[in-house]
């Protein structure tokens, strides 16, 4: 059986700030589409805003926010340095694959 951590967060907001204070955020165009995207459609479960990861079934976890807030910084990184192509084979629950995508058309208008 899986065991939620302590509840550390009610809502989205609540998660990315905790994501912000502790630096896994960096970048505005991160925070916005990690605001934009609500962790509770793609986590089930009572705690979908703590920082861990959670079952979606069939075996498959979704990642911890915190890590996913490190792949994006990252990719934000890489993609205003140069023009990439990103394909995305098997996130598993989709989270990824749309941040992504809203990466791209929030961090356009941000500049």
């Amino acid at each position: 059986m899986y065991r939620y951590p302590i509840h550390e967060g009610k809502t989205q907001s609540d998660l990315v700030k905790q994501l912000k204070a502790e630096q896994f955020i960096r970048s505005l165009c991160v925070e916005e589409v990690m605001t934009t995207i609500n962790r509770k459609f793609f986590a089930p479960g009572p705690y979908p805003y703590s920082d861990c990861p959670h079952p979606i079934g069939y075996g498959a976890f979704i990642e911890k926010p915190s890590t996913h807030a490190s792949i994006l910084e990252i990719l934000f990184t890489k993609l205003r340095t140069r023009k990439c192509r990103i394909m995305d084979i098997g996130t598993g629950s989709g989270y990824l694959a749309l941040a992504m995508i809203l990466m791209v058309i929030i961090c356009q208008n941000l500049e």
